[in-house]
């Protein structure tokens, strides 16, 4: 046989071939997306309408990314945005769509950032903060910005980019409280949870409110850097954030929110009664929730805050080896440290093998870049190794 001289030009025909004739299912989407891959100009050039071209390589990148082969995400989501059209933020430009183009660049920076890749990632966040059009839309953008920072050891300016997230979506947060503003504040939320019918608070539908369901997400994302540095910040937004959810709605957060307000009604105030009932409402959610990332994560956050209080140490162990394993399917970084640092600060308490909990530091850890300079989990795996 002849050996073919254009071989980009091969891989356009039989991605045209392919994009006709073959089913659109799980078998032939990764076949699919490796002929665009190598095609890529040449769709670009001689193909106007390429949706179905970005959809293909899109769900790739979702498999990809499941399946653990980060880079390759990564590689899928960048053809995608290459494959989108010249200006893709304008309005009424045939097979622009701003929801599409926006979702393509977060993921961009999520798998990069996924990857240990800062620099990178703030170069694919910079479109996002410059044509997004309101609060809500830029605030994943802001919330992998801080992260960014985090992971640099910057916190201030972590929190920093969340606080101004919170103010661009209305929610005022007093960046200087004290300790007593703090205490007042939990008082009037815990005279109110106290009088009402938790059955019928945990049965309010999710809020539709875009920017409620951002200030969700940013606050949590706060909450779990304050942990770590800032016990009295820590303190002061898990109350705005619960008082944020009683009195404009619930939020998908709330179940990481009744966990962590049930910890501090039996740490700080000694309030067992108020502290069982929050647990008791955050393993209720848990088991009507459909999601398994939200289920995981909010087993991870149940075991760290609660558990120990409830039950033996001993009795934990096996939970957080069931929610650590979850976390590294999720491919989460925060929760994988979370979970890693809960693991083997446990074993350190209840007496384990020094060698062996010393092996796990290292070896649960192997896959995560600069996790050493990532206070948000990897400060407590450095303290028992």
């Amino acid at each position: 046989m002849r050996q073919c001289h254009n071989v980009e030009k091969m891989h356009f025909i039989i991605t045209q071939t392919m994009m006709k004739y073959l089913p659109d299912n799980e078998a032939t989407m990764h076949l699919k997306s490796r002929h665009i891959g190598l095609s890529a100009k040449l769709i670009k050039e001689r193909v106007p309408i390429r949706t179905a071209y970005r959809d293909v390589l899109y769900r790739a990148g979702l498999s990809s990314y499941k399946s653990g082969a980060k880079a390759m995400a990564l590689k899928h989501y960048q053809l995608c945005v290459f494959l989108l059209q010249d200006n893709p933020w304008a309005p009424d430009i045939p097979d622009a769509y701003y929801d599409e183009t926006r979702e393509l660049y977060i993921q961009v920076a999520e798998m990069h950032l996924a990857l240990g890749q800062t620099k990178e990632t703030l170069n694919a966040l910079k479109p996002v903060f410059e044509n997004a059009r309101t609060a809500p839309c830029k605030a994943r953008a802001w919330t992998l910005r801080s992260r960014v920072h985090s992971v640099s050891g910057d916190v201030c300016a972590a929190l920093g980019d969340l606080f101004t997230c919170l103010e661009e979506l209305g929610v005022k947060i007093n960046r200087v409280a004290t300790w007593e503003e703090s205490d007042e504040a939990y008082r009037k939320i815990s005279k109110y949870l106290q009088t009402i019918d938790f059955d019928t608070l945990l049965t309010r539908p999710l809020s539709n409110d875009r920017a409620l369901i951002a200030a969700g997400s940013v606050l949590n994302e706060a909450i779990s850097i304050c942990l770590w540095l800032d016990p009295m910040m820590y303190f002061h937004l898990t109350v705005e954030m619960m008082r944020l959810h009683l009195e404009y709605g619930a939020m998908a957060q709330v179940v990481y929110l009744y966990s962590q307000l049930s910890a501090i009604a039996l740490s700080r105030f000694k309030d067992v009664k108020l502290g069982l009932k929050l647990s008791d409402a955050a393993l209720s959610i848990l088991r009507v929730t459909s999601d398994p990332a939200a289920i995981a994560r909010g087993i991870t956050i149940h075991n760290f805050f609660i558990n120990h209080m409830r039950d033996p140490v001993s009795a934990i162990l096996p939970l957080l080896e069931t929610s650590t394993e979850a976390a590294f399917f999720l491919g989460d970084r925060y929760y994988i440290l979370l979970n890693v640092s809960s693991m083997v600060i446990t074993r350190l308490v209840l007496g384990h093998d020094l060698g062996e909990t010393e092996d796990l530091c290292n070896d649960a850890t192997e896959g995560i870049d600069d996790w050493v300079h990532d206070i948000r989990g990897g400060l407590g795996i450095v303290a028992t190794r």
